[in-house]
């Protein structure tokens, strides 16, 4: 829990939505969200995407071969 992300962050995205107008945005992180983090963002329309839920999204776009890597790279 030490490295988790606080609010800042999402305050960060949540000021800029503002600014530019937009209606959503995301925070992602490779570790969690604290408490504070996850209680800031709720209502804002501000995805939060922790390490866990990143990796699960990376293995379903694998799956579905939604990315198709190089050859050059491969």
């Amino acid at each position: 829990m030490k490295n988790n992300l606080d609010y800042t962050p999402i305050a960060l995205i949540h000021s800029n939505m503002v600014k530019r107008g937009t209606t959503g945005g995301y925070v992602v992180t490779t570790s969690d969200f604290n408490p504070a983090a996850k209680k800031y963002a709720k209502d804002l329309n501000i995805e939060l995407i922790d390490g866990i839920k990143l990796v699960t999204y990376w293995l379903e776009a694998m799956e579905n071969k939604v990315y198709e890597p190089n050859e050059e790279f491969a």
